[in-house]
């Protein structure tokens, strides 16, 4: 298919998440920093992905109370002061990830306590299950890509 033949929609998802239209089964998310950018494709299920460049300064303790579980939050003040924005911008990714796979955004998912990988055992959750992955991407940047769990089909009971 050529390039410009294809065609995406920001309205067909209630969130405005870009979908291709005419796409049927096939999904897909894009993120882009600092001269790398990430495209993921895949069939039957939503995915999300992220990435970060490494030079970029956050103000970690404010953001990582608001969105932040408590075990990222635990996990960040694990982290050595060296590693400190690496790790902040790793579970950063993550949420990213996340959110854009449900296509609600970070403060959406944040407000509801979503903890899409059960990392906090008990917490709260009420969106989709997703496989968490980091992304190995060298000294410069990090990433995450999500990729939603289908439920689980059940079998009818036995008679």
């Amino acid at each position: 298919m050529e390039p410009a033949s294809v065609a995406i929609s920001h309205t067909a998802h209630p969130h405005g998440k870009p979908t291709l239209v005419d796409g049927g089964e096939l999904h897909f998310n894009l993120s882009h920093t600092h001269g790398l950018a990430l495209v993921t494709l895949a069939r039957g299920v939503e995915v999300g992905i992220d990435v970060e460049w490494l030079g970029r300064r956050v103000r970690t303790e404010a953001l990582a109370g608001s969105l932040f579980t408590a075990a990222e939050r635990e996990e960040l003040a694990r982290a050595p002061d060296a590693e400190r924005d690496r790790c902040f911008l790793q579970l950063w990714t993550r949420r990213e990830a996340y959110a854009k796979m449900t296509g609600e955004g970070l403060s959406r998912a944040a407000a509801r306590g979503d903890d899409p990988d059960n990392s906090e055992a008990g917490a709260p959750f009420e969106g989709p299950r997703a496989r968490l992955m980091d992304l190995d991407l060298g000294e410069t940047h990090v990433g995450a890509l999500a990729v939603e769990e289908p439920p689980i089909p059940r079998s009818p009971p036995d008679r």
